[in-house]
């Protein structure tokens, strides 16, 4: 996320809120909390703000989080507390792993709002290690009161004259927001690709891929084997040794696993020829038809990508080519059809844009090329994957 020249960054009104990458500069207001409640802030960076970088105003509640915070060319007290507003719930607010770099007047520390705080709930800003490693800086607002035995003062001008500060020592919270992964994987083989001729007989291929998930990839196996990271352990990009190949037609199937547990509900499956030509097959398939699915290209890709389908010269009869296009949990997010006509190779653009007329995230997407005779009768039907990187 990446929010520039405006005067409220990001504003945040309501519950549960959960905000990664975060990038701001030239503002008035970095994250500007009206009324957070229940807030989990990672890699936070704020540049050049006129007023406060991190704010909670009339109605924090809950518990608020920031972990990993550079904030450059800011004004002084670049944290402000203020719970204006009547509210059910205590607030508190914790910050650590930050950095400040050029602070106006070298004043680091956080204020309020005058005397315009209620005097209950609690609201309470920890500053984790603002005073060095393992002691924190406990901030509440100048009218209000702790019965914690802890002694609290004011620490002009560091610290604005509107809070109190106390030394303490208490660990980092859990985050309120525990985002719960229950999207599967998805895979894409990227070599060999589908309906490959090997006109030598190979005992042996080395198949490629990728993968994406939104937390982590566990494993990758190809045909009930294990792949491998093409470098380090990361399996975006997988490899495999397929040994022991026999002759003639092959299957091959990718699914992947992730962190959380969630399997791949739709495999890439691909078909490849090893040392036998396709038209010597004379088992029913979608290369003896005469009808291919050539994939899209390019894959990736952004923003656009062309599928390719060869169609029989022998199908000459009217018909239609028919495009769907399916998110990873398999609902349809695009179709298309199109009337057949002469020729024998046709390409299916596709923008990245939902039948909603929408931006489609990036991720991969499934999709499946069908062809019906004029009686509406299914002719031919293949799948493919293709994935979208914005």
């Amino acid at each position: 996320m990446k929010i520039w020249r405006v005067h409220y960054s990001l504003g945040a009104n309501g519950r549960n809120t959960y905000v990664k990458n975060y990038d701001t500069w030239d503002v008035a207001y970095g994250f500007y909390g009206p009324e957070p409640r229940n807030v989990r802030v990672e890699n936070m960076r704020a540049r050049d703000v006129s007023v406060e970088a991190i704010m909670a105003y009339l109605r924090p509640q809950g518990l608020i989080t920031f972990d990993g915070v550079y904030l450059q060319d800011c004004s002084q007290y670049p944290f402000r507390i203020t719970g204006k507003k009547k509210r059910p719930e205590a607030c508190e607010v914790h910050i650590r792993n930050y950095q400040l770099v050029n602070i106006e007047n070298n004043y680091t520390g956080a204020t309020s709002e005058g005397y315009n705080s209620t005097s209950s709930p609690e609201l309470t800003l920890y500053l984790h290690d603002f005073f060095g490693p393992g002691q924190d800086a406990k901030v509440i607002p100048i009218n209000q009161n702790r019965n914690d035995g802890l002694t609290y003062q004011q620490m002009t001008p560091t610290f604005s004259k509107y809070v109190k500060v106390a030394h303490t020592d208490v660990p980092f919270p859990q985050s309120p927001i525990q985002p719960v992964d229950q999207l599967p994987p998805g895979t894409v083989i990227l070599y060999p690709y589908h309906n490959q001729y090997f006109p030598e007989y190979k005992n042996q291929i080395e198949v490629r891929g990728i993968c994406m998930d939104n937390s982590g990839i566990a494993k990758v196996e190809v045909n009930g084997q294990p792949a491998q990271p093409e470098s380090g352990t990361d399996l975006t990009h997988w490899k495999i040794l397929l040994q022991g190949l026999p002759h003639g037609k092959i299957e091959i199937v990718a699914t992947a696993t992730d962190s959380a547990g969630n399997q791949e509900l739709n495999p890439h499956r691909i078909t490849i020829w090893n040392g036998v030509q396709p038209t010597g097959i004379r088992e029913e398939t979608p290369i003896a038809q005469g009808f291919r699915l050539l994939g899209n290209w390019p894959n990736p890709f952004n923003p656009s990508t062309s599928i390719r389908i060869d169609v029989s010269p022998t199908f000459n009869q009217s018909g239609t080519l028919s495009l769907e296009i399916f998110n990873i949990k398999g609902q349809p997010i695009y179709h298309a059809s199109f009337p057949l006509h002469n020729s024998i190779q046709y390409k299916i653009p596709w923008n990245g844009i939902s039948q909603r007329g929408e931006k489609v995230p990036s991720g991969i997407y499934p999709y499946r090329v069908t062809i019906q005779s004029r009686n509406r009768k299914v002719v031919w039907s293949a799948s493919a994957k293709m994935i979208l990187l914005r």
